[in-house]
């Protein structure tokens, strides 16, 4: 419905993922199997402003470090590998009967 220049929405049964759907009391079949009440989103907001500056980026360089070494021994040992498995085929030839 619009009121003036505005434009207002209103929903009888809101869906669970609807992004428009008021925050409520948790249901009971939600809160048996121990689902955490919805957050509220104003609260969010502070808490993400908060959260600014406070991860660091460490474990993402060392698991970079990591794949570089797998990646660098790889590229290293594969010739040697594929080279010697060359050789052994070639001096042993299959035999056909």
């Amino acid at each position: 419905m619009t009121e003036g220049d505005s434009l207002a929405y209103s929903k009888d049964n809101p869906a669970a993922q609807d992004k428009l759907a008021p925050i409520e009391v948790l249901h009971s079949i939600d809160e048996f199997p121990g689902a955490p009440a919805p957050d509220d989103p104003n609260q969010k907001k502070k808490d993400e402003n908060d959260d600014e500056g406070r991860h660091s980026p460490d474990e993402g360089y060392f698991l970079a470090g990591v794949f570089a070494l797998i990646h660098g021994v790889g590229r290293w040992l594969e010739p040697r590998l594929v080279r010697r498995r060359f050789k052994a085929a070639l001096a042993h030839p299959p035999t056909t009967t």
